[in-house]
C-alpha cells in the first residue's frame, strides 16, 4: 500500500515505480531457458538445438546433481543484487524470492530442504547479513519448504575469486564448507542450495560436496542470476 501511494525510485533506472523495478525495466530481464547445460545450467546460444552437458562439466562432473539460474546477471537484475549485497537495501528480497518461486517452481516444488550458501563469519560480521539467507527465508515462508539456517558453514575465508579461472576457483574453494549438524537431516532428502549469483559454480560445487558426504538423495542448486 505504501509503494502505491508513495512510489520509490526504480533500482535500475531511477524512475518512480510502485515496486523495486519499473515496468519498463522489468521487461528487460533476460530470463534463462533452454538450451542450457543439463548440469551447471550454463545458457547456450539460441541456435544450439537442445540441452546437453557443457564441455567443462563433461571434463569434470560437478558435485551437485544440477544447477539452474533464473536470469542472466545483466541489468536490471544486477542492480537488484548489488543493492541488496552492498548497499544494505533489503527491498529486493521479496521481489527476488517471488520471482524464484514463479520461475523455478519445477526445481523447488518437490524439495525437502532449502539451504542458503553461507558467508564466512568474518564477512558476515562485516556485512551484517547473508543475502542468500534472506532470500531463502522468504522462499521458505511462501512455499512451506523447511530450511536449515546455520547447518552448512563456511569454515575457510577463501581468497577473492575475482580474476581466477574455473580450475583456480575450484581449487580455491576446496574444503571451504562443512555441514555441522545431524547427518540424518540430509539422508535421502532432496536438498536445494540457494545463492544469488553463479559464475563458475565453484562455490556451489564446494557446498554440494560438503552435503554429499551425508547421503542426500539429490543436491540441486538454484540461483538468482548467472554471470557469464
Amino acid at each position: 500500500m505504501l509503494s502505491f501511494f508513495f512510489p520509490s525510485p526504480c533500482l535500475s533506472c531511477g524512475e518512480l515505480s510502485k515496486g523495486v523495478l519499473c515496468q519498463n525495466c522489468f521487461q528487460k530481464i533476460k530470463w534463462i531457458s533452454s538450451p542450457q547445460c543439463t548440469l551447471c545450467g550454463l545458457p547456450f546460444e539460441e541456435n544450439v538445438p537442445n540441452n546437453h552437458p557443457c564441455p567443462a562439466c563433461i571434463r569434470n562432473k560437478p558435485h551437485f546433481d544440477w544447477s539452474r539460474s533464473m536470469a542472466l546477471y545483466h541489468e536490471p537484475v544486477s542492480s537488484l543484487i548489488t543493492s541488496l549485497k552492498y548497499e544494505n537495501n533489503f527491498s529486493p528480497v521479496s521481489f527476488l524470492a517471488n520471482q524464484l518461486i514463479e520461475h523455478m517452481s519445477s526445481y523447488l516444488g518437490d524439495a525437502d530442504l532449502l539451504i542458503p550458501v553461507p558467508l564466512h563469519l568474518k564477512k558476515l560480521k562485516a556485512r551484517g547479513y547473508n543475502q542468500s539467507l534472506l532470500i531463502v527465508e522468504k522462499v521458505s515462508h511462501k512455499t512451506k519448504i523447511p530450511f536449515l539456517r546455520d547447518s552448512l558453514k563456511r569454515v575457510i575465508d577463501t581468497a577473492p575469486q575475482v580474476g581466477l579461472g574455473r580450475e583456480e576457483r575450484l581449487q580455491n574453494m576446496k574444503g571451504a564448507f562443512l555441514f555441522e549438524d545431524n547427518p540424518e537431516l540430509l539422508k535421502d532428502k532432496k536438498v536445494v542450495l540457494i545463492d544469488d549469483v553463479t559464475t563458475t559454480g565453484a562455490t556451489l560445487q564446494a557446498c554440494a560436496k560438503a552435503l554429499k558426504d551425508h547421503a542426500p538423495r539429490e543436491v540441486g542448486c538454484v540461483t538468482v542470476a548467472f554471470k557469464l
